[in-house]
């Protein structure tokens, strides 16, 4: 099982990251609606499921309902990652979205659907990182939605949006995602109205089809984490953890630091989500060789003996 703690702190690295709630997709909630089979979706998340399964038989007594969000047992870490599934239904419902959201949903029959809440935060948050994997169908794409808001500050009471991710990886434009049949990381880069709003709530949401709809178009989530600079919690909290990596870039060697986890395991991912070095953690300072690797960014992870992940961070090869 996975166990990420709530912050992660890097020393000589100066970002902390914050596990959005069961960001790892380990922790699970069934339940039924009506007549509806056992649903399933990842505590603090939520999906549509419940919704198809309230209006379906009223707008479309013959639909064949099913669900479209389910525990997977292909993680890109831990035991459990979050799928997915776009599905057409026929009738008035027509294709029901697979979507996953930290969010409430707030569904209406004449506006359609609508977010608010999100994971709690108190400073600006940086980015928001996610492991993602997608089988579409046709020529499908998902997307992924991040926002920064302040909760009930907009019209009518509504969620104020004072800032929205970019991927990385796309120069501009939507942030859609594309077939890949491995783990890949996505980094979405926060920009804000303001050089000084700080928001309370940060949404992320998941999709797996944009305007392209196609029947059972499947987006795997798994790993999803907020990254926070400046926090002075995030700096008590490095100080506790004893772990810690540099130089941050690095050219051919990375020191991994730890005071109260030896034995654990180092393990260095590409974008791709190979993994590309591992080392186990003997010596208070352990040396993780990364001359033979390409430029760029890596993602490293920490084990214990118990096989939990107890670091995850950002390193860049240069």
């Amino acid at each position: 099982m996975k166990k990420i703690f709530t912050l992660i702190a890097l020393a000589f690295c100066s970002t902390a990251f914050a596990q959005i709630n069961n960001g790892g997709m380990e922790n699970w909630r069934t339940f039924t609606v009506g007549s509806s089979p056992t649903l399933t979706v990842p505590d603090y998340w939520s999906a549509p499921d419940s919704i198809i399964y309230t209006i379906g038989p009223t707008f479309c007594p013959a639909c064949a309902l099913s669900p479209l969000t389910f525990q997977s047992d292909t993680p890109h870490s831990g035991s459990y990652a979050a799928e997915i599934m776009t599905k057409y239904f026929g009738g008035s419902l027509g294709y029901a979205e697979g979507l996953l959201t930290n969010c409430q949903i707030n569904f209406n029959t004449t506006t359609g659907e609508s977010f608010s809440g999100g994971s709690a935060t108190t400073v600006r948050t940086d980015t928001v990182t996610a492991w993602i994997k997608y089988a579409p169908v046709g020529g499908d794409s998902g997307a992924v939605n991040i926002q920064a808001v302040l909760a009930g500050a907009g019209a009518g009471g509504a969620d104020s949006v004072v800032g929205s991710g970019q991927d990385i990886n796309i120069v501009s434009g939507s942030n859609y995602i594309l077939a890949t049949s491995v783990y890949t990381m996505h980094t979405y880069v926060i920009t804000y109205a303001t050089t000084t709003v700080v928001p309370d709530h940060i949404q992320v949401t998941f999709r797996a089809h944009t305007t392209a709809e196609h029947d059972s178009s499947t987006m795997y989530i798994d790993d999803v984490t907020m990254n926070m600079p400046g926090s002075t919690t995030a700096v008590q909290l490095l100080h506790s953890s004893g772990i810690s990596c540099y130089p941050n870039p690095a050219c051919n060697t990375l020191h991994v630091q730890t005071a109260n986890h030896l034995n654990s395991t180092a393990k260095l991912y590409n974008m791709l989500g190979q993994l590309v070095a591992t080392q186990t953690l003997t010596n208070y300072i352990t040396d993780l060789d990364i001359s033979k690797l390409s430029p760029g960014m890596y993602s490293m992870q920490m084990l214990n003996a118990n096989n939990e992940i107890i670091y995850n961070t950002k390193v860049v090869k240069q």
